[in-house]
């Protein structure tokens, strides 16, 4: 997975990644690199590409892009990726996610 060791470098952003899947969890939204992508910038999980660019500006920049050349889709595609491998997550066909019962009362 070529941008789980570039987009989290940290414990604590894994975990906040997590805490972002449960959101979206808890809220419904179907899981799908768009929503989680979005959701990881605003809740500061993943930044702009440049600094001092604020995250309406980078969505802008990025809808100019195809979605699969998104570096926020690629982030949320990677994430989703990593937490289904390890096993925290499974995604309906519907893209509707559940996190692990017992990783959801015992982490989060």
């Amino acid at each position: 997975m070529k941008n789980i060791p570039h987009q989290f470098n940290s414990i604590d952003k894994y975990f906040s990644a997590l805490e972002t899947v449960k959101q979206l969890i808890e809220e419904e939204t179907p899981l799908r690199d768009e929503n989680l992508g979005e959701q990881l910038l605003w809740n500061g999980v993943i930044n702009p590409g440049r600094a001092g660019q604020s995250i309406e500006e980078y969505l802008e920049e990025q809808s100019q892009k195809t979605p699969s050349n998104r570096g926020y889709h690629t982030a949320a595609r990677e994430t989703i990726k990593f937490f289904k491998l390890i096993g925290f997550l499974v995604v309906t066909i519907t893209n509707l996610a559940n996190l692990l019962h017992e990783l959801f009362n015992f982490y989060l």
